[in-house]
């Protein structure tokens, strides 16, 4: 009797151990897209704009097991839609128009850690890029972004992934525009494919 217990046991160990993700299982090449929730926001000379909204982003990247607990993660991702900042008066035709930063797109690093059998977290920090269009008015912003995420295996080559991201502008036109805010609050929900 007490042989058949173990045995169970034993057998009872072996699938648990064989259903746990393991930090490799999260690890290689991969590509995604993802909807991204935007609210950008601009401040300026007493004023502040802001607007909400929603687009389809793309996803690259590479993930390496730095230790056997810490996960490294390369990634590049490019917002297929433009995101709203509010409206203005424009100088170059009659009404207000609308504010854009044109198709961000963002470089990567991050570190992650397994929280539980099949999930991810992880926080990153990126360059970010954008394009400012308001009327005949174009520049480029550059700036920085912090996230956190999590990712969960739906299988050993498919994920989805949550993800909360802060983007501030640094930069525009080469200039500094520390006075100024200029930046987008971003939610990305998303789904991940890796190659094995």
């Amino acid at each position: 009797m007490n042989a058949l217990l173990k045995t169970s046991l034993l057998g009872l160990a072996l699938v648990s151990t064989a259903s746990m993700a393991e930090l490799a299982d999260f690890t290689g090449p991969e590509v995604g897209a993802t909807l991204a929730v935007s609210n950008g926001k601009l401040k300026t000379s007493g004023k502040s704009l802001s607007d909400t909204s929603a687009g389809v982003a793309l996803h690259g990247g590479y993930v390496m097991e730095a230790t056997k607990d810490i996960a490294v993660l390369f990634g590049i991702d490019y917002n297929l839609s433009n995101v709203k900042s509010g409206t203005g008066e424009s100088e170059d035709k009659e009404g207000r128009q609308k504010i854009y930063f044109k198709n961000p797109y963002s470089l990567s690093l991050g570190a992650g850690s397994l929280v539980n059998d099949n999930t991810l977290a992880y926080a990153k920090v990126s360059y970010e890029s954008a394009k400012y269009s308001y009327g005949k008015t174009n520049f480029t912003l550059k700036g920085y972004g912090l996230g956190a995420g999590a990712r969960y295996l739906l299988n050993k080559t498919t994920y989805v992934q949550a993800e909360l991201k802060y983007t501030k502008y640094t930069k525009a036109a080469g200039k500094n525009i520390d006075d100024d805010t200029v930046s987008n609050t971003q939610f990305n929900i998303g789904l991940g494919m890796m190659f094995k």
